[in-house]
């Protein structure tokens, strides 16, 4: 698609304005924030406004359409959310920042083997990719496929070693194909089971 010198002008000024106001309020990486207040929902939901009026500008804009589903996640909307992402993926295909967020947001809302596929997808173009790694490790260990995850989780290890949350994900897996932990239903049992570790 081709923009003339005033569309371009547009979009630039709606997706500045729009990043401002969401400035502190969306981290993108799997990163929580303390819930948004009053002022910052609003802000949010202006903000959303001027992307998809930037969308509206450049269709193809990945980023926009990223940022939208992501306001939507800060402001609760989960499923509305993953349609935005999964729209920016269809829009660049293999994107690691994409694939993350749309895996986390799938595996948020239960669809495990939704969040697999798409990381491992995203893992052809990205093999050493820290964060599709686990995400694709927690997908598969919440998917029941224990030995998939445990190879996932060995290669977060070997590519980014410093990082302690790659070894107990682990040594945890290893605990649940041993049988002495139980297989993890949601990601809140993971999570538990890392804090004891």
């Amino acid at each position: 698609m081709n923009l003339n010198s005033t569309q371009i002008n547009k979009y630039n000024r709606l997706y500045a304005k729009a990043t401002a106001l969401m400035e502190g309020e969306i981290l993108l990486d799997g990163h929580q924030l303390r819930s948004p207040g009053w002022f910052a929902r609003r802000r949010l939901r202006k903000a959303r406004a001027m992307f998809e009026g930037a969308v509206a500008i450049y269709p193809e804009s990945w980023q926009s359409v990223l940022f939208i589903g992501k306001i939507l996640q800060r402001l609760g909307e989960e499923r509305e959310a993953l349609n935005w992402m999964s729209r920016a993926q269809d829009i660049s295909p293999g994107n690691p920042i994409i694939a993350k967020e749309v895996a986390m947001t799938a595996s948020h809302l239960g669809m495990h083997l939704l969040a697999a596929q798409v990381a491992d997808q995203a893992l052809v173009n990205s093999p050493c990719e820290p964060g599709l790694l686990v995400n694709s490790g927690v997908a598969h260990l919440l998917s029941g496929h224990t030995e998939i995850a445990r190879e996932r989780f060995r290669e977060a290890m070997r590519v980014e070693p410093d990082r302690e949350e790659n070894g107990r994900l682990a040594a945890y897996t290893e605990r649940v194909l041993e049988g002495s932990e139980l297989p993890p239903r949601v990601e809140a049992e993971i999570a538990k089971a890392l804090r004891r570790a």
